[in-house]
């Protein structure tokens, strides 16, 4: 059997090293936050008298909240897995991460844009390549937490079996 220590953080750091070094390229990072603009500009188009800075608060919130969901989801699945002595294989932590890079980004994006009070002008997109720095560190994290919960709740459940 194949070992699968530290799958977790692994797959996040090869997505971080990734993310970083797709930063150099200056399309891949706005490319990643599109979908988020687009819906940006869905809900300006249902509401035209939003402004633009209670429109990127509501992304922020809903990327946000999004994230929350999904982690707490990831938590309850680890938690499973932990019970039938079984660790998170290759696939499922690459799918989770993808599903993390398409909530990471934006978030980390709108963060910036929240943090520098809501310029609107043309830099909009260099601060996609900015914030892509900081949020790509988030996938290392990510994975350290998923094996050291996962680790955790191994352990615990094997003291209470002696």
């Amino acid at each position: 059997m194949k070992t699968t220590k530290n799958i977790a953080l692994k797959t996040g750091a090869v997505f971080s090293v990734l993310s970083l070094l797709f930063t150099f390229t200056i399309v891949v990072p706005m490319f990643s936050i599109m979908h988020a603009l687009f819906l940006q500009q869905a809900i300006e188009m249902i509401f035209p008298e939003m402004d633009y800075a209670t429109g990127t608060q509501i992304m922020f919130l809903f990327f946000g909240a999004l994230f929350l969901i999904i982690l707490f989801l990831l938590m309850k699945r680890i938690k499973t897995l932990a019970g039938k002595n079984q660790n998170i294989r290759l696939g499922e932590s690459i799918l989770i991460m993808f599903i993390f890079y398409i909530i990471i980004h934006p978030l980390g994006y709108y963060l910036l844009l929240w943090l520098q009070g809501f310029p609107v002008d043309a830099l909009n997109a260099i601060m996609s390549v900015a914030s892509f720095l900081f949020s790509s560190l988030a996938f290392v994290l990510l994975g350290f937490m998923m094996d050291w919960y996962w680790k955790k709740l191994n352990n615990s459940e094997n003291k209470g079996v002696l």
